[in-house]
């Protein structure tokens, strides 16, 4: 039986009221990421064309599974159900096995829906997390990577799931392994068995890979199981067909061995049965080579997509992207995940890599040097014209704009980090501000002492002044951290698309330069009462300064990338300006898949249409 490590007379961190919480979420945002995914299938798609739902009831995808636990002879379940509690009585690792569009993605899902509900009944029960191996790396430590994932897909933070990892307290289910190349698919499951080796009670694991690649890998895990899903048959094309409502397509695919062969892979046999009426028969007949036959079928498919007449809630009817702009901005996506190698996207993932000329990348660094340039000039010139005199504001302005935009063209801006999780997690010392309590206070006891040692103001005045000062600054930055921390996403929280566009503008246009009126106000004016308001304003305005800097400066910067990259798209058409709206479009068609406000190509096979036709 599964079970998770639970030691005799210590609390288990799973155990606790806040353990238990944090599961809880980890659960609700694993089932919320299975159902949709589920209910954007094309198979769900072809259920919805039939319309009734006791005929929809009535259209069953079968697919036979072999089994192969250990020792025993290999054996054949006909329903998937089956397959779960020989997994739960056959802990540790398993591998699901199948040919492109055999149905591995789907298994997964329909498996970890399962041990979902079993988790939310049986505290004992590790939590089944879904994550793709597609962006791990050689480089990575698989402990670390699986903590960055579970960080990025969950927001469950890394003090949590190192530990429990160690423990045995996740249900990993990895998908993705034969999207790396081959040599990378053998270091994969080489870091993944020396992570496990060393661990007591390791935690179970699912894998799903391509039967071909997995053969081809020197490296075999342990396995306690493994499933083979098979072709289906000629009787269940024919059922499915007829289920479907599509007599006819299986009246003339019976008839030609290389198109049935087509049909046994569940995916295809979707993409058939929703894009016949763009399937001209007898001209699919005459293609010889079996591989033009799979990218005529993949064209049908999106060309079907495309022309349903689709009440739209992102176009006004007749405003909609011409079939042929669509296919170019989703070849155009397609070519950058896969050079990104990503699984998901949202349109603040935009980086500079979509810009293939070297005059647009030319470009793209003398806008965000000028943005740069404008924000540094109009910071230092007011804040000189304020403290000293607006002539030398204006001067010192000047040679601003000049570094700004020196700073703006040599920096590297090849990487756009807009979600201020993704920054804040990315140092160590805002990893420990969000995750310590109280570690606010504890910069703000380093900070204002400092300020106050340069400013003078313990050895000018008195030390009272100074400890004043200080006590300030601790108590202002602990609040302010406090509001920052607000932008954090909760654990399993719901993304909406932009999420990270907007927590970089409302920190930079909103939360930083209140919070600077505010520190500078209370820290001029209380300065300026005990000791002189000359002074006092000095201190207002260096202090209001230095917080701004500490808040908006890096999500500012991020804001100007972002826009100057996305102005050139749209310039070059490489995408329209509202993508969010197209995404939304392309997703109705059943091109993509929209979980939990990323975006995802329908099946890894459209992606790779997408990249070379």
């Amino acid at each position: 039986m599964i079970v998770t490590l639970q030691q005799q007379g210590s609390t288990h961190p799973l155990r606790d009221r806040s353990g238990l919480k944090i599961r809880q979420k980890l659960l609700a945002a694993t089932q919320r990421h299975i159902q949709e995914r589920q209910t954007q299938s094309l198979h769900q798609a072809v259920l919805a064309t039939l319309g009734a739902e006791q005929a929809a009831a009535s259209v069953q995808l079968p697919c036979d599974l072999s089994v192969k636990i250990g020792g025993r002879r290999t054996f054949t379940l006909s329903q998937e159900d089956q397959l779960n509690p020989l997994i739960i009585e056959n802990s540790g690792i398993w591998a699901i096995l199948g040919q492109p569009g055999a149905g591995k993605t789907a298994l997964l899902l329909d498996l970890a829906h399962s041990f979902v509900v079993r988790a939310q009944t049986d505290e004992r029960q590790p939590i089944p997390v879904l994550l793709d191996l597609i962006d791990w790396t050689p480089q990575q430590e698989w402990g670390h990577w699986i903590a960055i994932k579970l960080l990025k897909t969950y927001q469950l933070p890394p003090e949590y799931s190192q530990p429990w990892l160690k423990q045995g307290e996740f249900l990993l289910l990895l998908d993705g392994l034969d999207c790396l190349v081959v040599e990378q698919q053998d270091r994969c499951l080489q870091a993944i068995q020396s992570f496990l080796e060393p661990v007591e009670n390791s935690p179970p694991l699912i894998f799903c890979t391509r039967l071909e690649d997995y053969r081809s890998c020197q490296t075999k895990l342990q396995l306690k199981g493994a499933v083979l899903l098979q072709p289906l048959s000629y009787a269940q094309i024919q059922d499915y067909l007829m289920s479907a409502r599509s007599r006819e397509l299986w009246h003339n695919l019976k008839k030609d061995s290389y198109l049935l062969r087509l049909g046994n892979a569940p995916l295809l046999l979707s993409m058939m049965a929703l894009s016949y009426e763009e399937i001209l028969i007898h001209s699919w007949k005459r293609i010889e080579s079996d591989e033009e036959q799979y990218h005529y079928l993949l064209n049908a498919f999106i060309r079907r997509m495309l022309a349903l007449d689709i009440p739209s809630r992102d176009y006004r009817r007749g405003k909609e992207p011409r079939p042929e702009v669509t296919r170019a901005w989703l070849s155009i996506l397609a070519q950058a995940m896969e050079r990104d190698r990503a699984c998901f996207f949202c349109p603040e993932q935009l980086q500079p890599s979509w810009l293939t000329r070297r005059s647009d990348r030319t470009l793209y660094r003398l806008g965000v040097g000028l943005g740069m340039a404008l924000i540094c000039a109009g910071v230092a010139g007011v804040a000189v014209g304020v403290l000293v005199g607006w002539n030398y504001g204006a001067i010192v302005g000047a040679i601003a704009l000049l570094l700004g935009l020196v700073a703006g063209l040599t920096q590297n801006t090849d990487q756009i980090t807009l979600s201020a999780q993704d920054r804040l997690c990315s140092s160590t010392l805002w990893q420990t501000l969000i995750k310590v309590p109280g570690s606010a206070f504890v910069v703000g006891v380093i900070v204002g002492p400092a300020l106050g040692l340069s400013l003078g103001m313990g050895l000018r005045y008195s030390p009272a002044i100074g400890a004043l000062w200080a006590l300030v600054w601790c108590v202002l930055f602990g609040l302010l951290w406090g509001a920052v921390r607000l932008l954090t996403p909760d654990i399993g929280t719901v993304r909406s698309p932009n999420q990270g566009i907007k927590q970089a503008v409302a920190v930079a246009g909103a939360i930083a330069p209140l919070a600077s009126l505010i520190i500078g106000l209370v820290c001029g004016v209380g300065i300026g009462l005990v000791t002189e308001p000359s002074f006092g304003l000095t201190v207002g305005v260096i202090s209001g300064l230095v917080t701004w800097f500490l808040l908006a400066f890096e999500s500012l910067v991020a804001s100007i990338q972002h826009w100057v990259l996305r102005l050139i798209l749209v310039k070059n058409r490489q995408l329209p300006w509202n993508y969010s709206r197209f995404l939304n479009y392309a997703t109705r068609r059943h091109l993509l898949q929209r979980v939990n406000g990323r975006y995802r190509f329908i099946h890894e096979l459209v992606q790779t249409h997408f990249v070379k036709y």
